[in-house]
């Protein structure tokens, strides 16, 4: 049986299943609960923290190569991947796209050649802020 809209409606309404379960979790949600939130919740260390529409707004326009960038190889007190090397560069992107998106600001998804091109982009400026030092 194929599901429409009206069946959602109507099990919605009976009670028989709750609202959420309709919507599927964005792909960065479990990655952003686990690694991310922990600072981007509180704004520990100075992170940006998650709904702040205004302050994403702008981190948006920068890039998508400089915020997927930087959260590959990390900035200022947030290390690379937020310190889970585990993940993979997709992963972190797609945790980056929950965090500015949630905070209702425009962001593109990722794919792997942007992903790449982001890592490429944050290894060079990394290079450069080594060589400051």
């Amino acid at each position: 049986m194929q599901v429409t809209a009206r069946h959602m409606i109507v099990c919605t309404a009976l009670g028989l299943v709750s609202p959420g379960i309709w919507a599927a979790e964005h792909p960065g949600k479990a990655t952003y609960d686990s690694v991310c939130a922990a600072c981007h919740n509180t704004g520990a260390l100075k992170a940006p923290k998650i709904h702040q529409t205004p302050k994403w707004k702008k981190l948006a326009r920068e890039g998508f190569n400089d915020l997927v960038g930087n959260a590959l190889v990390g900035v200022r007190q947030m290390p690379a991947k937020g310190g889970k090397m585990e993940l993979t560069d997709m992963q972190v992107a797609w945790a980056v796209h929950y965090l500015v998106t949630t905070s209702d600001a425009r962001f593109p998804e990722p794919t792997e050649e942007k992903v790449k091109a982001a890592r490429a982009e944050g290894e060079k400026r990394a290079a450069k802020r080594a060589a400051k030092k």
